[in-house]
């Protein structure tokens, strides 16, 4: 398994019933947690909450993580999918974890086109991927991770992403924000 984690809810995975140590903030860390091996393990969102976190303007995404001694090289934290917008295209966020490299990989997939030639050879931008680095997990411990995206003003600045491991910030690195374009509340006529 490349890791486990655990947080409350409900999901998919093989559940296991002891937690990690208490972090250093006075919380009680969950009951159970998810091993995460690349088949099927995961929490599913319902997509009307999903849409709710990004409409306003900065979401989280975050687990406790364990990597295990010989885990595979790259595994796939969280996947973000948004609803489906009137043009067809299906916002998603990806994030993967790259050991060896010691960085995060995150993909946000569904952007609008952005140029006129753009829009008329496709609806939506390739995917934009960006590397978050200084993302050291030691094996055998479990660490606190968590990713903060925040969109930017359209005049002043571009959005991004943040990583905090542990408590500690790494630096913040330039990322597309999901959009969530049109959305019909009525289905289109056939």
């Amino acid at each position: 398994a490349l890791a486990h984690a655990h947080g409350h809810g409900h999901g998919h995975g093989h559940k296991h019933g002891h937690a990690p140590p208490r972090a250093a903030v006075d919380v009680a860390p969950p009951d159970d947690y998810f091993d995460l091996d690349g088949n099927g393990g995961g929490l599913t969102l319902p997509s009307d909450l999903a849409s709710d976190l990004v409409c306003k303007g900065a979401f989280s995404l975050g687990c406790w993580l364990r990597v295990e001694e010989g885990a595979s090289e790259s595994g796939l934290l969280w996947t973000l999918r948004l609803p489906i917008s009137d043009d067809g295209a299906q916002p998603t966020v990806s994030v993967r974890l790259q050991l060896s490299q010691q960085q995060l990989a995150v993909t946000v997939h569904g952007l609008p086109a952005q140029t006129g030639a753009s829009r008329l050879l496709r609806r939506t931008s390739p995917p934009e991927r960006v590397s978050i680095g200084n993302v050291a997990l030691r094996t055998e411990r479990w660490h606190l991770l968590l990713l903060k995206f925040r969109k930017g003003a359209q005049i002043r600045g571009r959005s991004e992403v943040v990583a905090f491991v542990d408590g500690v910030k790494t630096q913040p690195t330039p990322c597309a924000y999901p959009s969530l374009g049109a959305i019909s509340s009525t289905p289109a006529p056939p």
